[in-house]
């Protein structure tokens, strides 16, 4: 009885092994640089999810994600003539982005809140 019952459970085992794939994919992003190929558009497109992201306008040049995953961006605040800002605070801390490759898409993220963007006119390559 006990040999009647392994042999289905065997060849179920060995029929499911056969179909994992033996080839994983990895789906893991990682950091990214923007290629030299891009066009305006895409620093375009990066400026306008940046803008969406702070609530302010945002301009970016074409060195921004050209040599480093990450860009800060640091608030502007009014100051007083001896540099103190208006509203009596001397600091805020600056907003980071980094950029990932995910799939062969952009993916501009703020570090440590859930905007994520992905970037479908620009393109990436994974940082040296």
């Amino acid at each position: 009885m006990f040999k009647k019952l392994i042999y289905p459970i065997a060849l179920l085992a060995l029929t499911a092994c056969q179909n994992v794939p033996s080839e994983v994919i990895n789906t893991a992003a990682t950091p990214a640089v923007l290629a030299t190929n891009n066009t305006q558009m895409c620093y375009q497109q990066l400026s306008q999810q940046l803008t969406q992201a702070i609530d302010y306008p945002v301009h970016v040049s074409p060195t921004a994600f050209a040599t480093t995953a990450t860009i800060f961006l640091e608030p502007i605040a009014l100051r007083q003539a001896k540099g103190q800002r208006k509203d009596g605070m001397l600091l805020d801390k600056p907003t980071q982005f980094s950029l990932e490759l995910n799939n062969q898409q952009c993916v501009l993220s703020q570090v440590g809140q859930p905007f994520k963007s992905t970037l479908s006119l620009c393109v990436c390559q994974a940082t040296p």
